[in-house]
């Protein structure tokens, strides 16, 4: 049976971890590493966690080959080797869980650090509204300047009679237009002919 195996044994070289290196330490041996403090382990620091996983793990795999029979033997169901195959599954799945829970202690830790700075909390309407206005100045010319979708319809010489708009709606459901970019051409205004039957049809006109 496989049930007894276990992969807790096997040290999991992966994890959220920064050093704070003392930069007065005069020490030839690590004077290349504090010219330039990092947060980052050392290149020999890591080789030690590498050291320790491939140590602990050989010894497991030693556990298992004492305690199954050789994959040669074609009369047994679990032979040494599919229990090494799954102890690597176990480890490899403990690898990955790690990992995960590492970005997302320091996503969060940068999130707090973030909010802290700022102050409150950025939703999504803040970005688009920030986006949309004092972003948009910055990086357009006036003339490409982001504007919402939303534009007049309107008979020549009269007052709109309605609006043509693509929306999107804000965590409090309200509907607001999309930003998006036109340049406008000056000239003469474009006609565009839509037949409605065979004996009517529409014009319609407007700015490049």
């Amino acid at each position: 049976s496989l049930r007894s195996i276990t992969s807790k044994a096997i040290f999991v070289p992966v994890l959220p971890l920064f050093e704070e290196k003392d930069t007065n330490n005069e020490d030839d041996s690590v004077a290349a590493e504090t010219q330039s403090p990092s947060p980052l382990l050392s290149s020999n620091d890591v080789e030690v966690f590498l050291s320790e996983q491939c140590c602990s793990l050989d010894a497991a795999i030693s556990g298992l080959n004492n305690t199954y029979p050789e994959s040669t033997k074609h009369s047994v169901l679990v032979s040494s080797l599919e229990a090494k195959l799954y102890l690597l599954a176990l480890h490899t799945k403990d690898i990955v869980k790690c990992y995960t829970n590492g970005m997302d202690f320091i996503e969060s830790m940068l999130t707090n650090q973030l909010e802290a700075a700022i102050g409150t909390t950025i939703n999504r309407d803040n970005f688009f509204e920030y986006m949309s206005t004092a972003l948009g100045k910055i990086l357009f010319k006036d003339v490409y300047v982001p504007t919402p979708f939303s534009f007049a319809v309107r008979q020549p010489g009269h007052s709109p009679e309605g609006a043509i708009s693509i929306e999107r709606f804000d965590d409090d459901g309200k509907a607001h237009p999309i930003i998006t970019a036109a340049y406008k051409v000056d000239g003469a205004p474009n006609s565009i002919g839509m037949p409605i039957n065979a004996a009517t049809s529409v014009e319609l006109t407007g700015s490049k």
